[in-house]
């Protein structure tokens, strides 16, 4: 890599860790530290710069909190805002574009450079709210992805570990996440040496930083990689990106996000009444994705799209996920209550003996006298 990939890997390295799939998460939250800078009594202060508490997409399971935001990082005059452009359902839309080079500027902002970054934050411990966490960061391996591809409903995943580093990490410079513990009333750590490093999330439990994605437009071979060059911040797109933590190779929490990019609207279309197939193909052909799809009991043969949200002719931003029910045939019918139906009724009562089901065969008996 030549010198310029290599100081902006250094001074924005997480960007590499973005991309999909989660359980139960939480939208628009804050994340549950504050800033390590004037300790947890403001909690609106992230670890890491100026920037501040909120708009996160979260899930928090089994001990641990994972955030994940988009974020305006060059808005007037170059300088990070704390604009998220949510849309309350872990979608964050932004516009296309570059920082203005002709202002002041990062030294690694350049033409391929997106006006907006990725924030996550991590957790490893967040019930207990001490400087001795009985989970520390190193305790979990992380994978962080992000869908490079812009096209809506294609994939083509980067991963890796954020924190601990998989082949590309320690090669390219020591990450500058900030590091702390719940309750440091001190200013997080940014680390410099390895061996720091390496320490410092074997006792802390709190690690976030703010990447921006044009680590897309590097050749990343030579590290094990794919060549991802070619990313143009001024092409509309749908960027996926998640973060997942694992103990033993099991997940144990997961937070993903969509950043929407240049989304113009598009009007959702009418699939009630299709079959799922020809739902997601219509769907797709108006640029949205099939989101959850969940079954009921119908009428409908089994597989027809009952409901939709979002409803028919709802403008929506291109590339979000519109949710479907669909028929899974009729509800088994209970048996006649009476004659042999109600025999069988009477049956699934117990044998002789039982109150109930001496009533249930007296009347069983009677009925089919009748």
């Amino acid at each position: 890599m030549n010198g310029k990939s290599v100081a902006f890997f250094a001074g924005v390295f997480f960007v590499l860790f973005l991309a999909g799939g989660a359980e139960a998460l939480l939208y628009d939250q804050d994340v549950t530290f504050g800033d390590i800078s004037t300790g947890p009594s403001d909690p609106q202060r992230m670890l890491y710069g100026s920037g501040t508490n909120g708009g996160f997409t979260v899930d928090r399971r089994n001990g641990v909190e994972l955030g994940l935001r988009g974020q305006i990082r060059f808005g007037v005059n170059n300088q990070p805002q704390n604009i998220y452009n949510s849309n309350g359902d872990g979608t964050y839309s932004f516009p296309t574009g570059t920082p203005n080079l002709a202002l002041p500027h990062p030294e690694w902002a350049s033409e391929t450079t997106p006006v907006w970054s990725v924030v996550f934050a991590i957790n490893s411990d967040h019930e207990d709210r001490d400087d001795t966490p009985s989970a520390v960061l190193s305790d979990f391996t992380y994978e962080m992805a992000v869908d490079f591809d812009p096209s809506a409903g294609t994939d083509n995943w980067l991963k890796f570990d954020l924190i601990n580093g998989n082949g590309l990490f320690f090669q390219l410079a020591v990450p500058d996440h900030a590091l702390g513990f719940y309750s440091q009333q001190s200013p997080g750590i940014v680390t410099t040496t390895l061996p720091d490093y390496m320490n410092a999330i074997g006792t802390m439990n709190i690690a976030h930083n703010t990447s921006n994605v044009e680590f897309i437009n590097l050749d990343l071979r030579a590290f094990g990689f794919g060549d991802y060059s070619g990313f143009d911040p001024n092409e509309p797109g749908v960027y996926d990106v998640y973060i997942a933590a694992f103990s033993g190779g099991v997940e144990v929490a997961r937070s993903e996000i969509t950043i929407l990019v240049g989304a113009s609207t598009v009007q959702t279309p009418e699939v009630i009444g299709m079959t799922l197939a020809e739902a997601q193909t219509a769907l797709e052909a108006a640029g949205l994705l099939l989101g959850t799809v969940t079954e009921e009991f119908s009428t409908f043969p089994a597989g027809t799209v009952l409901s939709q949200v979002s409803a028919a002719g709802t403008e929506v931003p291109v590339g979000v996920a519109v949710n479907l029910v669909v028929s899974k045939g009729e509800a088994p019918r209970l048996p006649a209550a009476g004659g042999a139906g109600l025999g069988l009724l009477c049956a699934l009562l117990g044998g002789a003996g039982g109150l109930a089901a001496r009533r249930c065969r007296r009347d069983a008996a009677r009925m089919a006298r009748q």
